[in-house]
């Protein structure tokens, strides 16, 4: 008997991601588990990328239709349809809903409120935060059977088999932060001045600070990349970024206030799989309590002020880094990407039509 065939759905290459993968050039939380399902099912892959000139001219909507019909016909001869990514598989989940397809369908929700169950059917969804998770129970508790919290944790063996630079004790606590979007790195920059500490940050034109004076502020570096080059590895492979990561003392996730959707949660990870301690701001919506875990402190986002305070306790007290860079990577180690892809394929599994 031949394996069943199973449709991947997101909005980056699943194919491309999981060749990088198999090649040791990325870590395995970014394939969302299909490397365990590539065992057990036929994977075909379907990716949402919406062109220029349809964003451009406001047409995103239009074209995100045109892709659920596209996502329709990809999934005749498969049994399963995975989206990585909500929301990818609307339409489908509308047709299930009124019973005009039986296919078994399965999605990833990153974003609280970022899905809908009004007419639609789904065999189970996956809430990789705990905010995610709860919001989908308030706005849809008789259907909570079809929800799992399954936390995206790292894959450890990636940061295992490379080699790390390890944090020497320097005359200055080092902090870094690398991200592509959605950053508050002026509030971070602000929060920098004025204390006895080094500041790197790793950006994109999306996410550049517009505050930065690098004849004044002599305590930070900062380094601009192209959009997409932080994981495609054109300017900067994974594990150079991750190498970079390493010779810093605590991870900065600075993200703007207000903001409502998950973000950072990327870093967040790299941070705990090398055992670094993690200064966040509150409105990240990973919703993991690091201060009661023991290894980072949240801060108010867009607060210069607190964000400094939450700085200065490092450099105050250097002995923290050591005992909470200890905390988050024995949170990583129990939270392993391995739990994350084993749920994922468990439940797939169960429902073979």
């Amino acid at each position: 008997m031949g394996k069943s065939k199973i449709l991947i759905v997101n909005n980056y290459s699943m194919k491309e991601s999981l060749k990088q993968v198999n090649d040791g050039i990325l870590p395995r939380h970014h394939v969302w588990g299909i490397d365990k399902l590539n065992e057990y099912f036929n994977l075909r892959f379907i990716t949402y990328k919406c062109p220029k000139f349809f964003v451009k001219t406001h047409l995103a909507r239009l074209y995100y239709h045109y892709f659920q019909l596209k996502v329709l016909l990809f999934c005749f001869g498969c049994n399963h349809v995975y989206a990585a990514a909500s929301p990818l598989i609307d339409l489908l989940a509308s047709l299930k809903y009124k019973k005009l397809i039986s296919k078994k369908l399965f999605m990833v929700v990153h974003h609280p409120g970022n899905f809908s169950l009004q007419k639609k059917a789904y065999d189970k969804l996956f809430f990789i935060t705990k905010v995610a998770y709860d919001q989908a129970c308030m706005d849809y508790g008789n259907k909570r059977h079809l929800f799992i919290y399954n936390e995206w944790g790292p894959d450890m063996n990636f940061y295992r088999i490379h080699t790390y630079n390890k944090i020497k004790h320097k005359e200055k606590t080092s902090f870094i932060s690398i991200g592509k979007a959605n950053r508050d790195y002026n509030t971070l920059i602000a929060a920098s001045r004025n204390i006895n500490a080094t500041t790197s940050i790793i950006c994109t034109k999306r996410s550049q600070p517009t505050n930065y004076n690098y004849k004044t502020d002599m305590n930070v570096k900062m380094l601009v990349q192209t959009d997409d080059t932080l994981i495609s590895g054109n300017l900067m492979s994974y594990s150079e970024m991750v190498q970079t990561l390493s010779n810093y003392d605590v991870t900065v996730i600075p993200i703007p206030h207000g903001h409502k959707g998950l973000c950072g949660l990327t870093s967040f990870n790299d941070a705990l799989a090398l055992g670094k301690p993690i200064i966040i701001a509150n409105s990240a919506n990973i919703g993991i309590d690091i201060e009661k875990e023991g290894f980072g402190f949240i801060y108010t986002a867009g607060d210069i002020q607190d964000l400094k305070e939450k700085m200065n306790r490092f450099i105050q007290v250097p002995t923290l880094i050591e005992s909470m860079g200890k905390r988050a990577y024995e949170y990583a180690c129990i939270n392993d990407n391995s739990k994350f892809s084993n749920t994922i394929l468990s439940e797939i599994k169960s429902r073979t039509i």
